[in-house]
């Protein structure tokens, strides 16, 4: 896409409290160039991956069809909704295979990945300030969380000692 950047964590997430700052400050220094007019559409996407983990166990989810006693080993789920006028789509794959590769050996492994992927997305904006941006992003955050959490089963949510 044109016209578009893209912040990733591409190691062990930091935490939002610690990573927020690191994207004011870049789109900080983007924005002091004035080559940005103005902001069109934000979007805030965590992907989380589960090894050797079942989401059945995990969320309020039923990865059923139609024929109840048909149990499947793998699954796949795409939505697209609103939500606090936010578009979001969620993706959801269950016990899918995924090739790990160990960076000293190169050595290759299939490993069962669950992943949880939640894009929330703020578009037809005219955001034309850092501050108005930087709401537009915890807004998306919020919404992401509320929906991350809102899906977790009671038992699941409380081993992972979340902090609010």
């Amino acid at each position: 896409m044109s016209n578009t950047f893209v912040f990733n964590c591409l190691s062990q997430y930091i935490g939002w409290a610690d990573y927020k700052p690191e994207i004011e400050k870049a789109l900080r220094i983007l924005m002091s160039t004035k080559y940005i007019q103005q902001c069109t559409r934000v979007g805030l996407r965590y992907i989380s991956h589960y090894t050797e983990t079942d989401l059945k166990n995990c969320i309020k989810f039923n990865f059923t069809f139609g024929l109840p006693e048909i149990q499947s080993e793998t699954s796949a789920f795409r939505s697209e909704f609103q939500f606090h006028g936010a578009k979001v789509i969620l993706n959801l794959n269950n016990n899918v295979p995924f090739i790990k590769q160990q960076l000293s050996t190169k050595q290759v492994e299939l490993i069962q990945t669950s992943i949880i992927d939640i894009d929330v997305i703020a578009d037809k904006l005219q955001v034309r300030s850092l501050e108005k941006l930087m709401d537009v992003i915890e807004d998306n955050h919020t919404n992401e969380k509320e929906i991350f959490f809102g899906m977790l089963n009671e038992d699941y949510l409380k081993s992972l000692n979340p902090e609010y």
